[in-house]
C-alpha cells in the first residue's frame, strides 16, 4: 500500500528538519516513516479510546436510559487502556 500526504511548504520543511533531526544517518527512510505513521495511528486510537470513556462517564445515565450496555463499555475499554499501558512500558 503506499499513502501519499500533502504537506503545506512549512509543513514539509518542518518534517524534512524532524527526520534530518531523528533519522540516524544510513537508516532506512521507508521503515523510519512506517514507524511513525504506525506510532501517530497508535496515538489516535489511545485519543479515540479516551474520548469514548469520557463521553460515557459524562452521559452514563442517558446511555443507560436508551438500552446501551455501560458497563461492558467500560470494561472493554478498561481492558484497552490496561493492554496500552502494559505495551508501553
Amino acid at each position: 500500500m503506499k499513502i501519499t500526504v500533502n504537506l503545506s511548504k512549512e509543513e514539509a520543511e518542518g518534517f524534512v528538519n524532524f527526520k534530518k533531526t531523528v533519522l540516524p544517518e544510513g537508516a532506512n527512510e521507508s521503515e523510519f516513516l512506517k514507524t511513525v505513521f504506525f506510532m501517530g495511528l497508535d496515538q489516535f486510537h489511545k485519543n479515540a479510546i479516551s474520548m469514548m470513556r469520557k463521553y460515557v462517564e459524562e452521559n452514563e445515565e442517558k446511555l443507560r436510559s436508551e438500552g446501551v450496555d455501560v458497563d461492558a463499555i467500560k470494561e472493554v475499554s478498561k481492558e484497552l487502556a490496561d493492554h496500552d499501558n502494559a505495551t508501553s512500558d
